[in-house]
């Protein structure tokens, strides 16, 4: 899979219907895959760790050079292979999630009471790398990354943390753009 990210692929794991097409709006729009992750806060530090067995390693996108990475075992089972991509400390992430209501929308879409289709949200962010995490001693996937997310003032009040993106730099007003274009709510990750 990392290899098919590398190349270019609107891949993902998981059987989340949006996922691809989450792939491919952030790849059009900044021209580089985002890390998938499944979440999980750190309340004492005010931060959030992403973790997947699953990483792609040109971070800077397709035609950068790819980031360090270590081949290490796949973390439920210990065994086979798994890269530990290793992510640049202090680097500003975009931070991406197509928000629905129910993902049966891409097959049928779900109506209000005045029969309108319930449009997706898109939930946009950013933020920056804390560190990466060794797997053991922490637990988790084996790329594991800690993230200060900008303006979270409590990361419990953050919302629709599993599968988000994380994208290298800063791309807000891309996605931003495009949500307008297509007529889509723009939300911010935390909630006050």
């Amino acid at each position: 899979m990392a290899q098919l990210r590398d190349e270019g692929g609107a891949t993902d794991c998981g059987d989340w219907p949006c996922a691809v097409s989450q792939r491919m709006v952030e790849l059009l729009l900044s021209g580089q895959q985002g890390f998938q992750q499944n979440i999980s806060a750190n309340t004492v530090d005010n931060t959030l760790t992403g973790a997947h067995c699953s990483c792609h390693t040109r971070l800077d996108g397709l035609d950068k050079p790819p980031a360090p990475f270590i081949l290490r075992s796949h973390a439920e089972g210990n065994t086979g292979v798994a890269m530990q991509v290793l992510f640049r400390p202090g680097q500003e992430l975009t931070i991406m999630k197509v928000s629905t209501p129910n993902w049966k929308w891409l097959h049928k879409p779900e109506r209000t009471a005045s029969g309108a289709a319930v449009i997706p949200s898109l939930l946009l962010g950013t933020g920056r790398v804390v560190r990466n995490l060794d797997t053991p001693p922490s637990g988790g996937c084996r790329t594991a990354v800690e993230v200060k997310v900008d303006g979270a003032e409590d990361v419990r009040n953050l919302v629709a943390l599993h599968h988000q993106l994380w994208i290298y730099g800063n791309h807000m007003r891309e996605f931003q753009l495009y949500a307008e274009l297509a007529g889509i709510q723009v939300e911010p990750l935390y909630r006050t």
